[in-house]
């Protein structure tokens, strides 16, 4: 929560979320997956009194689940390349 607070305190909110989700397709490590899944869950669970301005209308909320959903697909194929590498190494 403090970290929102002061990208909001910054005006760098809607910027870093913005770099956040573009640059999702690059992650590609069941780490760096499961970290954005995490941070997404804890950001929309979160009362709205607590969210930042640009998080309180049910389009950021749906723009969150729609990124957070994203993460989820693409994290069986992470966890494949990493079972992959794995063998390979063994």
């Amino acid at each position: 929560m403090a970290t929102l607070r002061y990208l909001e305190h910054v005006e760098f909110t809607s910027l870093f979320l913005k770099e956040w989700f573009e640059e999702a397709e690059r992650f590609l490590r069941v780490h760096d997956k499961t970290l954005s899944i995490l941070a997404l869950m804890k950001i929309v669970q979160l009362p709205t009194e607590h969210l930042p301005l640009v998080f309180r209308n049910e389009g950021a909320l749906q723009y969150l689940m729609k990124a957070m959903l994203t993460f989820f697909k693409t994290l069986p194929e992470a966890q494949k390349r990493i079972l992959a590498f794995l063998f390979v190494w063994h």
